[in-house]
């Protein structure tokens, strides 16, 4: 099962990568789970994010990402909006076409 997990900086990110290794350590079945941050993807850019999603093709979309500067969100209303709606839709939309499974995390 191929896993991709948005927001891997974060407090909710850094908890999936020890709950994943945790798995692979302890199973007979190793999941194959990328962690997405800021680096590998920029969920400000839904091109970046439908590249990423098409060449890695997951079974399964967990995202624990999110805006949460929030003294800055009112002066980048567009970013915070990409990043938490229109991110989420279109890995929702993604995992709809794919029959894939998504999981949001709300903040």
């Amino acid at each position: 099962m191929k896993i991709l997990v948005f927001g891997k900086d974060g407090q909710l990110g850094r908890a999936f990568q020890a709950l994943f290794n945790s798995i692979n350590q302890t199973s007979i079945v190793s999941l194959d789970v990328q962690f997405i941050g800021r680096n590998e993807c920029d969920l400000g850019s839904e091109s970046s994010l439908d590249e990423l999603l098409n060449q890695s093709k997951p079974n399964l979309i967990i995202n624990a990402s999110a805006y949460t500067a929030v003294d800055k969100a009112e002066s980048e209303i567009d970013l915070t909006f990409a990043i938490n709606a229109k991110a989420p839709e279109v890995m929702a939309r993604f995992a709809a076409k794919k029959s894939s499974h998504f999981f949001a995390l709300l903040h």
